[in-house]
């Protein structure tokens, strides 16, 4: 009920004043021990009721536009839960659709008698003011989407905290190369979402270009905490290991990695690495063969 009569009111207002913009909103707060949450629901049903009364007096528009709006936002209202509730309980496209309600009863309201002609040509010329208007912002708005770091650079200057959009932009980082600069995203990542699996894994990564084992060897041990069965990070972490001169450890969770994913060209290379470091050139060359089948050069 606090999502639904927050969500509600939020809606309407980006609808009247489309400022501020941003991909992911940040997560409400919601205490129920606290009264003025309870002011926004307690608002949109007295707004409800006020329409019912409207509507029993002939006045039906406004009661339907407004049924209209809250049932096609049902589904994301709060009452059924869906993934971007992990992030946000607000956001933009969820009342395309939606919008049409109020919408239309905007444009279905007749210009008062009482304007004559020129009343009417100055509506006229405000409402094509406003289309222009409009149109600006929504290709302003449109730019922020050319590409992905774009899109999440722009939702951080919004939203600082938004622990997704760090995740995702240090991806994009890490994956042009630019580790250091990714790092600062991932720590922020994870400040803010803690729990999220993947955060310390590409975290890890990350801190593994940057030549900082150690470093990166308690991210991939946080994220086997979570899930011993994660062979990139059983991978991850024998690498980390044999960077810190650690062979003997390398090589146990190489050995689990190519065990749980046996066609990891990768990890049977990696493996291969760290039993030659270990002494055993044997055991090195039928790994070394075995990431060869599997496409793994040196």
């Amino acid at each position: 009920m606090l999502v639904a009569g927050r969500a509600v009111w939020f809606y309407l207002g980006k609808l009247a004043w489309p400022a501020d913009l941003v991909f992911y909103y940040p997560r409400w707060e919601l205490h129920a021990a606290a009264w003025g949450p309870w002011l926004y629901p307690a608002a949109a049903l007295g707004l409800g009721a006020a329409l019912v009364g409207l509507a029993a007096r002939g006045r039906r528009a406004p009661l339907a536009a407004l049924l209209y709006f809250c049932g096609t936002l049902f589904p994301v209202l709060g009452f059924v839960d869906v993934y971007p509730f992990a992030i946000t309980y607000v956001a933009d496209h969820f009342q395309y659709f939606a919008c049409l309600g109020p919408l239309a009863l905007a444009a279905a309201c007749p210009l008062p008698a009482a304007l004559g002609a020129t009343g009417r040509r100055a509506a006229g010329a405000a409402a094509a003011g406003v289309l222009v208007l409009l149109a600006g912002l929504t290709w302003r708005q449109g730019r922020l989407y050319q590409d992905a770091a774009t899109l999440y650079s722009a939702t951080l200057e919004g939203n600082p905290r938004c622990w997704l959009a760090h995740h995702n932009l240090g991806n994009l980082l890490l994956e042009e190369g630019r580790a250091a600069e990714a790092i600062g995203h991932y720590e922020a990542a994870l400040r803010e979402n803690p729990r999220d699996p993947d955060i310390p894994f590409n975290f890890g990564r990350a801190l593994l270009q940057e030549r900082r084992p150690a470093e990166a060897a308690a991210q991939f041990e946080a994220v086997l905490a979570r899930n011993p069965d994660d062979a990139e990070a059983h991978d991850n972490l024998g690498s980390a290991l044999l960077q810190l001169g650690r062979t003997a450890e390398a090589v146990t969770q190489l050995r689990s990695a190519t065990r749980l994913a046996p066609d990891n060209g990768v990890a049977h290379y990696n493996l291969g690495v760290a039993l030659q470091a270990a002494g055993q050139p044997a055991e090195a060359q039928a790994e070394f063969a075995a990431a060869a089948r599997l496409g793994v050069h040196p």
